[in-house]
């Protein structure tokens, strides 16, 4: 039976709300599993008294183990997201592809629950799973905003989005930091790292059951694709055509080019600066002693750095329009 098309028209309210509601779903990854709460855990977890026990069982610091698994997840998505992209093109199938990749990276998270020294290399897995589940749910996310919004609103909306995400992704954090801390008030044992285990369970949670709201309004097939013979050849064919078209914009290859630059290097603060952190920088304590930075130091500073954050996604769309996309950006990279 051939798939049926669903239209939808640009700029309708309920969508555009659906669609950022998925930011908000999704970005509980990025703060919790990457920024602030399961580094922290992860450190803890590998160390003994001051001890690397990775290093000293496997002959490779933890930290490196732990940006080695990201940066394979990353990989496997660069490497699987092309083709899937042609397959989603000429199939008209973006949504299936967004719902399968959110429901691997949220699964991964909970899996997370069980992370340990016992299980280390399962742990590591279920990070590069989830890295994958978010990234590449990430393509398929941003690939419907052309279709649900007018060229002129895109900034907007893109910003409204990236808003959404910063505050769903704090709520949930202060909720998981009260948790951490305090895990007498919601009648946890503070044992194992249990209250920090139980805030993968509730970042999962989050993420799938709030991407429900993006999945029931964002429009399945709505070009009507047909899709014949091998879909997979098909995407492929999509892919190569894309490619071609690609080699003759020296503009956009450039820009493609930069991107990948600029990217790698927000990707590596984003997903590495609090591992780093908690090994290296130092802080005072009242009695004048000097020691590692304090867990709950370190993720309230990155819980302030998400307020500036909404802040800063707000400026930055009165910037496009008073000044374009170019020297905005420009500017942010300058700041």
């Amino acid at each position: 039976m051939p798939p049926t098309s669903t239209p939808v028209k640009k700029g309708d309210p309920r969508i555009i709300r659906g669609w950022t509601m998925y930011d908000w779903a999704n970005s509980v990854y990025s703060l919790t599993i990457t920024s602030a709460v399961f580094p922290v855990f992860y450190v803890a977890i590998t160390h003994m008294d001051g001890v690397d026990m990775v290093q000293e069982r496997y002959g490779l610091p933890a930290q490196s183990l732990y940006s080695y698994a990201l940066s394979a997840g990353f990989l496997l998505v660069a490497l699987i997201a092309p083709i899937l992209s042609g397959i989603a093109d000429h199939t008209g199938r973006k949504l299936d592809f967004l719902k399968g990749f959110c429901y691997v990276g949220a699964t991964a998270c909970a899996g997370l629950f069980f992370f340990g020294m016992e299980n280390l290399w399962v742990g590591l897995g279920l990070v590069l799973v989830a890295c994958v589940g978010f990234s590449g749910s990430l393509i398929f996310y941003d690939a419907f905003l052309p279709e649900i919004a007018e060229p002129k609103d895109h900034d907007r909306i893109s910003a409204r989005g990236y808003t959404m995400g910063y505050i769903g992704s704090v709520l949930l954090l202060v909720f998981n930091l009260v948790m951490v801390m305090k895990p007498d008030w919601f009648g946890i044992p503070d044992r194992d790292g249990l209250p920090a285990r139980i805030t993968f369970i509730t970042v999962a949670v989050w993420w799938a059951g709030f991407a429900q709201f993006a999945f029931r309004v964002l429009p399945d097939n709505p070009f009507g694709q047909r899709p014949k013979g091998n879909v997979v050849l098909n995407g492929y064919r999509e892919l190569r055509k894309v490619w071609h078209e690609l080699q003759s914009t020296r503009r956009l290859n450039s820009y493609l080019m930069a991107f990948f630059v600029f990217n790698m290097g927000i990707q590596t603060v984003m997903y590495l600066a609090v591992t780093y952190a908690k090994e290296e920088v130092k802080e005072v304590a009242a009695d004048g002693s000097i020691g590692p930075i304090g867990d709950s130091s370190l993720i309230i500073s990155i819980l302030l750095i998400q307020l500036v954050a909404i802040l800063g996604a707000l400026l930055f769309v009165r910037l496009s329009k008073l000044f374009g996309n170019l020297r905005a950006l420009m500017i942010g990279c300058c700041a």
